[in-house]
């Protein structure tokens, strides 16, 4: 949790938010342009087989990421020649800590859904582990009834890797 913070705090709020925005874009939009990108390749660069999901994904995700970051970046010189930096930093620190909290959560999740389970005593042994098992999943869930698209969104993802969720 403290190199979250630490990151955070080097990051500052904005360019927090941004990569975290960027993440769930570029999930959301590698998804739903998957399909469109697999045409594009195929018709443009005659790919086919079964990396070519694969492939899609992974492009959509990288532009989308790297044009939400640049964005980002002039808003982060923005707020910096306003002369909020150091409140930046502070909130970057905070979000930094929650986003590293939430990592390891969803990391967790992942485990379970692929069916690896965390040897017992390091779950016995770990502090924060009963807290942080639960935040990746509970998060899902409060999205998909805040924002019932996202909930089509994850029935989506499990149909194509071929697996339900917890």
């Amino acid at each position: 949790m403290a190199l979250g913070a630490i990151g955070g705090f080097k990051k500052g709020f904005i360019l927090e938010i941004i990569t975290l925005l960027a993440l769930i874009l570029a999930v959301i939009g590698g998804f739903h342009f998957l399909h469109w990108g697999m045409s594009v390749l195929t018709d443009n660069f005659q790919l086919s087989g079964k990396f070519l999901p694969f492939l899609a994904f992974l492009l959509i995700f990288v532009g989308i990421v790297a044009l939400v970051n640049a964005i980002g970046q002039v808003l982060k010189k923005v707020v910096h020649m306003a002369f909020l930096g150091g409140v930046d930093r502070i909130a970057g620190a905070l979000l930094g800590a929650v986003k590293f909290v939430f990592f390891f959560s969803v990391l967790i999740w992942a485990f379970q859904i692929f069916g690896v389970e965390l040897p017992q005593h390091l779950q016995d042994d770990s502090f924060f582990y009963t807290y942080i098992v639960a935040i990746a999943p509970a998060t899902v869930d409060l999205f998909g009834f805040i924002i019932p698209a996202s909930s089509e969104l994850m029935d989506e993802i499990s149909d194509l890797l071929n697996f339900s969720t917890p």
